[in-house]
């Protein structure tokens, strides 16, 4: 389907800016808007649809010294990601 419009941006930020002013709807991540989608400020037009999800890797080199802190860094994001991820109550 081709889509068409007033505007165009390459930039998320001023998306999520125009989409909260009622100027249009954007595609972003249920992570990146959840605050909104949690308030009322944006709703889900299309709950049904959905893309795959986006891999994010933590890349560490293999065979050598990886130093404790680098770890317990990997660690807290995992787990920070982890709770981000999962349904609210």
């Amino acid at each position: 389907m081709r889509v068409q419009g007033d505007r165009s941006v390459d930039d998320a930020s001023l998306a999520r800016q125009w989409a909260l002013a009622g100027a249009g709807i954007i595609f972003k991540s249920a992570l990146d808007v959840r605050q909104e989608m949690a308030n009322g400020s944006l709703v889900p037009l299309l709950p049904a649809w959905d893309t795959e999800p986006y891999p994010l890797h933590a890349l560490l080199p293999s065979g050598r010294f990886v130093p404790s802190r680098v770890r317990a860094l990997v660690d807290f994001l995992a787990l920070q990601f982890t709770r981000l991820l999962a349904p609210a109550d």
